[in-house]
């Protein structure tokens, strides 16, 4: 139940904000998961839990990596064919450069993936007020990763160029089966999007320096976890 609910908030971030009972959120998850798996719709697990080796590759892919506070955010919503797809433009304020170099104080984060539309009635455009029947209008195959952008909020991103431009994305963006690049910065750890720490990395997550510190020590030291504790 706990994998199912993962991929649900994945495919549908707004269901964090739900606050109801333990069993009322089972059922609405085993609802939603039976009607997309009748509707063709696949809800792959989430990646295996990220540890320190894929930490430390993650670091080395990277051009940036930076912490900093989430500035203005910006959606808009395009159609290619019959896929709606979604840009989000989110400037980063660097309080923190860890690698890679930037021009002036700040990064912008540019994502662009397809998203889902909720199910309308097939005779919405009709007229009379008999209901019609229910279309859900989804995309088959699996969902692609992206991150959470909110005015104030803090992250820890680790970054690609999108090619000559100015703009960058976390890596793991618009992937079905990589690690999201992006860690939120909470007042009780780091929070990752879409997956679990492994346990070797879980340890770091306590604490906002514990866990800068480890990607410190990783991308400087290329062995593994640096010096112990």
């Amino acid at each position: 139940m706990q994998k199912y609910l993962s991929c649900v908030l994945r495919v549908f971030p707004g269901a964090r904000k739900i606050k109801a009972k333990p069993a009322l959120t089972a059922l609405f998850v085993c609802t939603l998961f039976l009607s997309l798996a009748h509707k063709g719709y696949t809800m792959q697990p989430p990646p295996p839990p990220l540890n320190i080796e894929q930490l430390k590759e993650l670091i080395s892919l990277a051009d940036v990596v930076a912490v900093g506070r989430i500035g203005e955010v910006e959606h808009t919503e395009s159609v290619v064919g019959e896929e709606t797809r979604k840009t989000v433009l989110a400037s980063l304020e660097v309080e923190k450069l860890i690698k890679g170099e930037i021009e002036g104080g700040s990064i912008l984060i540019k994502e662009t993936y397809p998203i889902l539309k909720p199910p309308l009635p097939a005779g919405a455009a009709k007229a009379g007020n008999r209901p019609g029947k229910m279309i859900v209008g989804m995309r088959a195959g699996p969902s692609s990763y992206h991150g959470e952008y909110s005015p104030g909020s803090r992250i820890v991103v680790l970054l690609e160029k999108l090619g000559a431009s100015d703009e960058y994305r976390p890596l793991g963006s618009g992937s079905h089966d990589k690690h999201l690049a992006e860690f939120l910065i909470e007042a009780d750890g780091i929070k990752a999007l879409h997956f679990k720490f492994a346990a070797d990395v879980n340890k770091y997550t306590e604490s906002e320096d514990r866990f800068l510190d480890l990607i410190v020590r990783l991308k400087d030291s290329g062995s593994g976890e640096g010096n112990n504790e």
